[in-house]
């Protein structure tokens, strides 16, 4: 399987970003899936979207303190007619599971890769 991930900058504004996740569901429009990160003997739940069919296509929201997968809604309809676009939210943000004390940004890498198996 191929999977080429994108990582985008986030949207220019706290508020901007609110709005849209308020107008589309925290979503971009696809099925939405859960994924379970197992990490340190402790199980996690990262909520992701498929939309489309083809090549997988990951696109990763920027990380920060208001970032979903909802401010990709518009690259992942474009892209969607041509490849399968998964969109997650990262640990602790949007409609992933909230992790406790213990779990830090070094271990993120290790959630990507899990979900890319």
């Amino acid at each position: 399987m191929v999977i080429i991930i994108i990582i985008l900058s986030p949207v220019s504004t706290p508020a901007e970003k609110v709005a849209i996740a308020a107008a589309t569901n925290f979503g971009i429009g696809g099925s939405v899936q859960q994924f379970a990160w197992h990490y340190q003997g402790q199980t996690f739940a990262i909520a992701y979207e498929i939309l489309g069919k083809g090549t997988p296509v990951l696109l990763l929201p920027a990380f920060s303190t208001v970032s979903t997968r909802a401010e990709m809604r518009g690259l992942a309809e474009r892209l969607a007619p041509h490849f399968q676009v998964l969109a997650m939210d990262w640990l602790g943000f949007g409609q992933s599971a909230r992790a406790q004390l213990g779990v830090s940004a070094i271990a993120l890498p290790s959630a990507i890769a899990g979900f890319c198996e």
